[in-house]
């Protein structure tokens, strides 16, 4: 089986960026892995609400959970009855205080230790007290995701780990605004 690391791909180089303040969570909430009971509105933060913005359904997040469209939600909600992910109303805000809330936040509800350390490469590194891996090749350990679509990889909660079978669905339905990095692919020149 193939598996893929979930990257975003927007036209130009920015972040939207989580408020905890005014969505009164923890963007670090939504990388446990669990179902969050919330009521409320989240609220995101960028420079500027680009007119193209609708046109993706997957975008780039600095913290907090990853935003999708309306069309992704959609696309997705059988995965959302199995209790694979769990989607929240969203306001993005700009620096003008323009607004937009045509998107969803994304918690992925499964977190599997899952990483296939034979394989990978990867160094153990420690940032004020606490350890990390650094992952410079991701290899997934075989028939560990039978049951799942999508999944944040335990080893380093900020990697989203799809199947092929998402991969196709997203192409499918020519969600716009996703790239799919295979496993064992790799930046890094010194390995």
């Amino acid at each position: 089986m193939n598996y893929y690391e979930l990257y975003p791909k927007y036209e130009r180089s920015l972040f939207f960026f989580f408020n905890k303040e005014k969505s009164n969570i923890s963007g670090f909430e939504f990388t446990k892995g669990k179902k969050i009971k919330l009521a409320n509105t989240l609220y995101y933060k960028v420079e500027k609400i680009d007119s193209y913005l609708d046109e993706y359904d997957y975008l780039p997040v600095s913290s907090g959970p990853p935003l999708v469209s309306k069309k992704f939600k959609e696309q997705f909600n059988d995965l959302e009855k199995e209790h694979q992910m769990q989607f929240f109303n969203t306001v993005i805000e700009d620096e003008k205080e323009n607004c937009n809330n045509n998107f969803f936040a994304l918690n992925i509800l499964n977190i599997i230790l899952c990483l296939d350390k034979e394989r990978s490469i990867f160094e153990e590194e420690n940032y004020y007290g606490v350890k990390y891996l650094k992952i410079k090749k991701l290899y997934i350990l075989p028939n560990k995701l039978v049951d799942h679509k999508i999944i944040r990889l335990e080893e380093d909660d900020d990697k989203i780990i799809v199947t092929e079978e998402f991969k196709k669905r997203c192409i499918s339905a020519r969600l716009k605004g996703l790239d799919f990095v295979p496993e064992g692919y790799s930046i890094y020149t010194d390995i």
